[in-house]
């Protein structure tokens, strides 16, 4: 072995720190852009926010059809005001820990069990992976872990702490009252027959398999299907909630939709005037340096404004039938579309669509919402569907069905061509599946049952 110096020649891209910011404040969603403002402006003291006296509303008129603007004095006069804090799931389990639990010791094992959890109440390792991640002076040993999990499986909600939906159906059958026959009906079925659940003839195939008649088994099978499959279900982890902000707005103007940026789309950030003449007469080359970033950093969020604004007005002037008709008028649009009319690269496209939203009388829709494939044409220059448009069709059709004669895949492929839609039949199914529409057999028999 020996050192040796070597000069060797490559190629490599690398972006300028602005443009890398740039790209960054681009990618965030307004709350995250919020939280870094405020991380920049306690790193650069030349840098502050503007404290506006009044907060820009808006509210739609709908007699005139129109967003009328209001101001409003009080800044706490706000939406979210009013919503009550409520402690996740986790909190409310180690609360339950602090309340029934004296043993030091156990009360310490209970709390590693619950930070296991995942966020639907599963333990996501087993007891043996538990005691090797912890440190060994913890002393951790598995039977007192088992101990201390039959423990956590007694608390709310029924079903916690299990590790598999067999277990976690089981734990929550303990605690309802069954007639005995039922009851073990029940238990016989989550054990060893959960598979048979999915199957059209469910009660016909159970049968077969369990010494019950179709009256036991029917009644199992009405208790089984109260159960959760995920104990924490409807609870909420501790960063489930996320409030979402419109980023910019739709409104009607003489039989046209057009856009507008909300107040907190670019958070006003200006620099400090006292503090900017005190370093253009200063020599020193960082607060220079901080003045550059400063301006650079305002620019930028101009730029975040400006290429969301550029990007929805596309989308609008494109959807504009959406915003008078609903999903079924959305027409198809693609990523490359709006790059290749704006003259942007399609990851600035990509990145000012995610977690950007758009707010108008339709509702609140993400802005890559607006976004889908063209339906029933071989040729993308050719008029199609958008794929959203067709589930909504499929979605009125089926929901204004005759009851006594419901609509096959093949007639509303059949339907969809006499529209100008050609699509095979599997690819309406995958539709009305992704809908959660069950099939035309699972809902005649549920009209029939029904009557």
């Amino acid at each position: 072995m020996e050192l040796k110096k070597n000069l060797t020649q490559t190629q490599s891209l690398k972006l300028m720190s602005q443009l890398q910011q740039s790209m960054h404040l681009l990618q965030l969603s307004s709350n995250e852009l919020d939280s870094l403002v405020d991380d920049e402006i306690q790193r650069n003291p030349l840098l502050e926010k503007v404290d506006t006296s009044f907060d820009e509303r808006f509210s739609f008129d709908a007699n005139r059809n129109v967003y009328a603007r209001q101001f409003r004095d009080d800044p706490t006069d706000d939406a979210v005001a009013g919503i009550v804090y409520e402690p996740d799931f986790y909190q409310n389990l180690h609360n339950q820990v602090c309340e029934c639990c004296k043993d030091e010791r156990q009360a310490e094992l209970l709390h590693i069990l619950i930070e296991s959890l995942d966020d639907k109440g599963y333990l996501k390792y087993s007891i043996d992976d538990i005691v090797e991640e912890y440190p060994l002076h913890w002393r951790l040993e598995k039977k007192e872990l088992e101990n201390a999990l039959d423990l956590l499986q007694q608390f709310d909600p029924p079903g916690i702490g299990a590790r598999t939906l067999p277990e976690s159906l089981l734990l929550q059958l303990k605690r309802h009252y069954l007639p005995q026959e039922v009851a073990i009906c029940a238990t016989e079925i989550i054990k060893n027959h959960l598979d048979l659940l999915s199957r059209v003839n469910v009660e016909s195939s159970l049968q077969k398999v369990v010494r019950y008649n179709l009256n036991v088994i029917g009644k199992a099978l009405r208790f089984i299907r109260t159960l959760k499959p995920y104990p924490c279900s409807g609870l909420g982890g501790a960063n489930d909630t996320v409030y979402v902000r419109p980023d910019v707005r739709v409104y009607k103007r003489d039989r046209h939709w057009f856009v507008q940026s909300e107040p907190h789309l670019r958070p006003h950030v200006v620099i400090n005037n006292t503090y900017e003449q005190a370093v253009s007469l200063d020599t020193n080359t960082v607060w220079k340096q901080k003045l550059a970033d400063a301006k650079n950093f305002i620019h930028n969020l101009q730029w975040r404004e400006n290429t969301i604004l550029r990007v929805s007005r596309f989308i609008v002037e494109k959807q504009q039938d959406f915003f008078e008709f609903g999903n079924s008028a959305l027409v198809p649009l693609k990523l490359s579309d709006v790059a290749d009319e704006l003259e942007i690269s399609i990851s600035t496209i990509s990145r000012s669509t995610s977690q950007k939203y758009m707010i108008c009388p339709q509702g609140l829709f993400e802005l890559k919402y607006f976004f889908s494939t063209n339906v029933g044409s071989n040729d993308e220059n050719e008029d199609g569907m958008s794929n959203k448009a067709v589930k909504e069709h499929i979605a009125e059709w089926i929901a204004g069905e005759n009851k006594d004669k419901p609509l096959s895949d093949d007639d509303i492929k059949d339907k969809l061509a006499l529209v100008g839609i050609k699509i095979a039949r599997r690819t309406i199914a995958k539709y009305r599946e992704a809908l959660g529409i069950p099939s035309i057999h699972h809902r005649r028999k549920n009209y029939e049952s029904s009557k």
